[in-house]
Parts: structure tokens; sequence; C-alpha cells
């Protein structure tokens, strides 16, 4: 994924972290405490992360920016979680470090089934 497009230098430079698995690089970009909403839900940050990165989550398309670049929306994959359209809304404080991450899933990438259909939906023998 390229996001050379992207108009915010730091949202650019911490979705590139994300989608390299830069651990270093992507906690440098935020500010101790940071504060991570997921679906109207607080989460630790550094857990949620760790865990994100490890499987590789990342945007594979995006569709828009908003907000001077501090909201992004497109096709995301989130590991086990799968792919999905999402918004990643982030706040910077005056040093510039992001201190607030919203993420939101936004609805199904066309086309995809969610992780439980096997489960839920096993074809009769």
């Amino acid at each position: 994924m390229e996001f050379a497009s992207l108009s915010n230098n730091a949202v650019r430079n911490a979705l590139e972290a994300l989608a390299t698995k830069n651990l270093n690089a992507w906690y440098a970009l935020f500010a101790d405490p940071v504060r991570l909403i997921e679906n109207g839900k607080e989460r630790d940050f550094k857990t949620y992360f760790d865990e994100a990165i490890k499987y590789s989550a990342r945007f594979l398309h995006i569709e828009k920016e908003n907000n001077n670049g501090l909201e992004v929306i497109g096709e995301y994959f989130a590991g086990r979680g799968g792919r999905f359209r999402a918004s990643f809304t982030f706040q910077q404080n005056e040093q510039g470090k992001f201190n607030f991450l919203e993420i939101q899933q936004l609805g199904l990438t066309i086309n995809e089934k969610p992780w439980f259909h096997d489960i839920l939906y096993k074809p009769h023998a």
C-alpha cells in the first residue's frame, strides 16, 4: 500500500509504520499516555497494537481522508478480524504527537465473509 497521497505527514508515517510492522516508528509517533477507542470501547493502546502488528494489521486501500488528513477511511486488514471498511481518526497534541486514536469498523468489504461465517454456516453433508 502506498501512502504518499496522504496530506498529513504524521498520519502517513503512522500508517507506513503499521504496514511495515515497525513498532518503534509506530510508538514514537504517539504521546504517553494515548487514548484508544475501538468501535466505541476504550482499549489499552499498547496491548492492542502489539497484537495488531503481530497479525500484520494495515490499510489495504485508502478511499479518502478528512479533517486535514487526520481521518483516514479505507479497506483495512485486521489480521484475525479479517478485511473490512474502517476509519482511523487521529488527534494530535501541541507537540505533534498523537494522543488519541479512534478506530471504527464501517462494514464488511464487498464479497468478504466475516471470520465466523464458516463456523455458523457449515455446509450440510
